[in-house]
């Protein structure tokens, strides 16, 4: 539906519809919104920094140049103190695997102090975006768009947090830095490490997205 256009939608009784304008940013279009995000021009530049931890060299000062730096899940990527110290948006799957982890380890000021935190879509009464909220402090937060949680069932939260970029942000640039074998499942092991692979491909082949190897 358009409802779902912008690939996001509010979650939560105290999600605000609209979050502060974002302090990095370079070319906005401020009286542009769609789904509280800000709809950008052509140019900015967008990174995602995947998980990687053990980076051979510091990419800080890359990182921390682009417009808007996303992460994802625990936010591991700042462990590595290589990879800048901005998080404007996070993009979280809030199932077992999170839960379960040290809260020391799911880097709650940097959640807090994003622009956006944005929660892929769980079915479950205990789990999910509204207990990982109220553990982390957040006020402000997001759901993943019904359509985009569908195509991305079961699917990494890196592949997830592509698309939505891509669709969320359609006329920037997407970067994403991070080692892609991380990202290869064993299909005897994941049904859907296949559609993974074709997915990250396509998106190479056919959209503006552009890796960047560590």
């Amino acid at each position: 539906s358009g409802d779902d256009a912008g690939a996001v939608r509010g979650g939560g009784a105290a999600h605000a519809e609209h979050g502060p304008d974002l302090p990095h940013a370079r070319a906005l279009a401020p009286e542009a919104r769609r789904r509280g995000l800000l709809l950008l021009h052509a140019g900015m530049q967008i990174l995602l920094v995947t998980n990687k931890r053990d980076h051979t060299s510091d990419h800080s000062l890359l990182v921390d140049s682009f417009d808007l730096v996303a992460r994802v899940n625990g936010l591991e990527s700042l462990d590595s103190g290589a990879t800048g110290t901005r998080t404007d948006l996070a993009i979280v799957m809030p199932g077992f695997a999170y839960f379960r982890r040290p809260h020391e380890e799911l880097h709650f000021p940097a959640l807090r102090a994003a622009w956006r935190v944005i929660f892929s879509r769980i079915p479950s009464p205990t789990l999910g975006p509204s207990a990982a909220a109220r553990l982390a402090g957040l006020t402000r937060w997001s759901l993943t768009g019904p359509l985009l949680a569908a195509e991305c069932a079961g699917l990494t939260t890196v592949h997830e947090a592509l698309l939505l970029l891509i669709r969320a942000f359609p006329t920037a640039r997407i970067y994403a830095l991070g080692d892609r074998s991380t990202l290869t499942r064993a299909p005897a092991h994941h049904r859907t490490a296949e559609k993974e692979d074709s997915l990250l491909q396509h998106l190479l082949d056919s959209s503006p997205l552009t890796w960047l190897n560590p």
